[in-house]
């Protein structure tokens, strides 16, 4: 690995990541924001259009929201993990016990309680590349 490589991340520039979600606004406000920090997003509405996309791009973090219609959040993260991809996934939840999102068997890197914070969405991202 490049020392480049090891160094942690201070900012959002060049990170890619998929913002799923059935939520129209959320999506809308969550690619407005990272892209306004310098990431490049792509979005999805459901878990199988972001298996797809997983597919045919490569990125380096998912945020995943946990209620959707098909698809969960859980099982889709699970999918997407037994493909190999390797990449930080964010799980997105108004659950009251965001902890069990950080257990050893779960396909979560962290989670983002709903609702979401801009100020410290940011921060919660560059911690879970940087981990």
């Amino acid at each position: 690995m490049s020392e480049e490589a090891k160094k942690p991340r201070t900012n959002l520039n060049g990170i890619h990541i998929l913002i799923v979600d059935d939520s129209d606004d959320l999506r809308e406000i969550l690619e407005f924001i990272l892209k306004s920090k310098g990431a490049t997003v792509d979005s999805a509405r459901d878990g199988a259009e972001a298996i797809d996309k997983t597919h045919s791009s490569t990125y380096d973090l998912i945020l995943m929201d946990m209620r959707m219609p098909g698809l969960d959040g859980n099982d889709t993260a699970l999918k997407i993990r037994s493909g190999s991809h390797d990449m930080k996934i964010i799980a997105l939840t108004g659950d009251v016990d965001g902890e069990k999102y950080l257990r050893k068997e779960s396909p979560f890197n962290a989670y983002i309680a709903k609702p979401i914070d801009p100020a410290n969405l940011s921060v919660s991202i560059l911690k879970t590349m940087n981990s």
